[in-house]
């Protein structure tokens, strides 16, 4: 578990005791071996959070890093390294005035990537390296880059082994968020499919999809399902199993409120239906609702 580097507060409420603000928003140090030093502390000094040291600029006199973890990362050296130590690139930090400015440049100039955030906090900086993504520190600068570097080893699309067919579709949902939900959106091409993303899981941080159909789906079922995902209140979410539990109404009936499957097009038939659907990340059952009999 990785404790932040704050103080006491309330654990049921996120909220310091001393003077109320949330503890969770510590502003990141402008000085990098302090930061390097903390997220060493926060990580045990774990060998697969990597650490790699570099100085940007034409005169290499501003001290930078990038911190990534192996096991989850994917293209930091071909993307990454190249684009901040390439010479084009170096040269980004020319005539700036602080590190601020030479932050800004980074980000809007040197980086060779589709997705870059700023990180002000160190709880958003070490959510998104616990997600793969690679931190950019500068010396002076108060903020981080996170770069979109998530991969990983994941299954692939395979036929499903417990709902199997004679005629259709071979292809199954695999553990991969991102993929459950590329194999849907082949078969309802349309702007109406809605996505929307949440977090549960106050340790896990498991990313959970919603799709829905916004001209078809009953928006009466849309919020009640928002509702009940955003209400969940537990440490750890692994599977589609523990979410079906926490939203179901009825745990007693003996029919079905709740269906489950592996095949993509089961999905996007239900979809179509004006039903709703919930993708958990690291799990291959796709959740759909409601159920009728």
């Amino acid at each position: 578990m990785i404790r932040y580097p704050y103080r006491k507060h309330n654990r049921k409420s996120g909220v310091d005791k001393k003077n109320g603000n949330s503890p969770r928003y510590l502003k990141i140090e402008a000085c990098l071996e302090t930061n390097l030093q903390q997220i060493k502390e926060l990580t045990s000094n774990s060998p697969d959070f990597l650490i790699r040291r570099f100085n940007v600029g034409l005169k290499a006199d501003v001290p930078a890093a990038i911190v990534f973890l192996d096991s989850m990362a994917k293209t930091v050296n071909e993307l990454i390294m190249r684009s901040m130590l390439s010479r084009p690139s170096a040269e980004v930090a020319v005539e700036v005035e602080s590190a601020e400015a030479l932050y800004a440049r980074i980000q809007n100039h040197a980086l060779l990537l589709g997705e870059v955030k700023d990180c002000d906090d160190w709880s958003s900086m070490m959510e998104q390296l616990l997600m793969g993504d690679t931190i950019i520190l500068l010396e002076g600068c108060e903020k981080a880059i996170a770069c979109g570097t998530r991969g990983g080893e994941t299954r692939a699309v395979s036929e499903p082994t417990t709902q199997t067919v004679v005629r259709g579709p071979k292809d199954g949902f695999v553990e991969s968020l991102f993929t459950n939900i590329s194999l849907v959106r082949r078969r309802i091409k349309s702007s109406d499919l809605t996505l929307e993303m949440f977090q549960v899981g106050s340790t896990s941080l498991t990313n959970v999809a919603m799709l829905y159909m916004k001209n078809i789906a009953n928006p009466r079922v849309v919020d009640e399902v928002r509702k009940r995902v955003e209400s969940i209140n537990i440490d750890a979410i692994f599977e589609s199993g523990m979410v079906e539990e926490m939203i179901q109404e009825n745990h007693f009936t003996p029919f079905p409120t709740i269906f489950n499957t592996e095949r993509p097009d089961t999905i996007s038939s239900n979809i179509m239906e004006g039903r709703v659907a919930l993708i958990i990340d690291g799990n291959p059952f796709v959740l759909v609702m409601p159920t009728i009999l």
